[in-house]
């Protein structure tokens, strides 16, 4: 992959089959980036242990589907199609046990989701729990269910977004004084002499103003170890606890050094937020140098074991314009500043849905999403003229005053506008 603007070409080995037939059978693949000949990020193999409850009708035969959410991203869609043992699945009182080998390591999983296509008879499937075991450490995460995933029991959701029961506690120690720990890493570009073999500093400054020590990102001792050009280099630092880091000073310890700088990422071990600073310049010994990040480049993280289910009313609207209703089926995804709620039906029974002028009403529980920034409202073009002209939604969180309108107005459907789906972005209502 070659950055246009910079030139930089980052190269991301595989190595493997994307194949119906050949090798594990995966049509795609995570590659970690390579720099120097190793890979940036580690891989591991998560065995995920799944347990269908033993109640009246539990088991299914439907296609069940997960994604793991972790500290350092997740683990894209991973197909429960084949166990370990190589034998019927998801029976009544069963456990299960399914392996994925070479998948890059998403650290400390706080959430699960896991889904199903409703398809085949009796579809609904009980989950008791879910266990997932990280075989490079042997830590083992717990995700306790114990509901319907069916379109006729309960809520009626196909879907689920399980909270960790065990989560680590975090490793970062903060003190009686009010000092944490921060993780910060330095890309150096690929510019002739981009690195050095001295040391650098940094000076961190919050949304309040306030500013930390000049902290020493120390390479190594006896400067046996370099800043090298078009790498990654890594350091932990401890200093006081800061409200959201926006700003930073960078310079050399020593007055002749340099370093060309490509960008600068800062992490609170505690909570987990970040910010990502562009800097794309030469740090001197003799010249310091300020870069601010940008908000879009600012993540705040909730507290990962404070996650709470909330459930959300969502009320769909659809224009009063000839044609305008569907008979299709309608999908929605929610994304928030915690993140997304996953691909979500918008279905209720005995009810014709998105009809010309019609509101329409659905409920669902979700793990908190945080500020909801916009939603994909998308159907699958199915049934005689499908197309469909959504007016808006408007998501309300339930025993809350809050509530967010994403207007919409466009056409969504092959006909009308060649596209089956439609991004909304969130509008004040004041």
């Amino acid at each position: 992959m070659r950055n246009l603007d910079s030139g930089k070409v980052t190269v991301f080995p595989c190595k493997n089959w994307l194949s119906l037939s050949r090798g594990d059978r995966l049509l795609s693949r995570e590659c970690s980036a390579s720099v120097g000949g190793k890979l940036v990020l580690d891989t591991t193999t998560y065995r995920i242990t799944v347990k269908t409850s033993g109640v009246r009708g539990a088991g299914t035969n439907a296609n069940v589907t997960c994604v793991l959410f972790g500290t350092k991203g997740d683990s894209g869609e991973l197909r429960l199609k084949e166990n370990d043992a190589k034998g019927h699945k998801f029976e009544k009182g069963a456990t299960d046990v399914f392996s994925f080998a070479d998948k890059i390591n998403i650290g400390d999983i706080h959430k699960f989701r896991i889904w199903h296509d409703g398809k085949g008879f009796g579809a609904g499937w009980h989950l008791d729990m879910v266990e997932v075991q990280d075989t490079s450490t042997d830590t083992r995460f717990n995700f306790p269910c114990g509901r319907w995933l069916a379109e006729d029991e309960e809520d009626h959701q196909i879907l689920r977004d399980l909270k960790c029961s065990n989560l680590p506690e975090s490793k970062s120690k903060t003190s009686s004084k009010g000092r944490g720990g921060y993780h910060i890493s330095v890309v150096t570009s690929d510019k002739n002499d981009a690195g050095s073999f001295g040391d650098a500093w940094i000076v961190f400054q919050d949304d309040s103003g306030r500013r930390s020590k000049k902290l020493r990102l120390e390479k190594g001792v006896g400067r046996r170890k370099k800043l090298g050009s078009e790498q990654t280099s890594e350091f932990d630092v401890e200093t006081k606890n800061m409200e959201q880091i926006e700003q930073i000073t960078m310079g050399m310890i020593d007055r002749d050094d340099r370093l060309h700088v490509e960008e600068v990422k800062i992490e609170h071990d505690l909570d987990g937020s970040s910010s990502l600073f562009v800097c794309e310049s030469w740090v001197t010994g003799n010249r310091e140098k300020t870069f601010k990040a940008t908000p879009s480049n600012i993540s705040k993280k909730p507290s990962l074991s404070n996650l709470l289910p909330v459930k959300y009313e969502v009320v769909v609207e659809t224009a009063d314009e000839k044609g305008a209703g569907t008979d299709a089926n309608v999908q929605i995804t929610i994304f928030g500043s915690y993140g997304d709620s996953g691909k979500r039906p918008l279905k209720r029974r005995f009810r014709d849905l998105f009809e010309r002028n019609q509101t329409d009403k659905f409920t669902f529980e979700v793990l908190d999403l945080g500020d909801l920034e916009k939603i994909r409202i998308e159907h699958d073009d199915a049934g005689f003229n499908a197309d469909w002209l959504c007016e808006s939604v408007t998501i309300r969180k339930k025993d809350s005053s809050e509530s967010w309108f994403f207007p919409c107005r466009e056409w969504i459907g092959n006909k009308k506008s060649n596209q089956l789906y439609r991004d909304c972005l969130l509008r004040s209502q004041n």
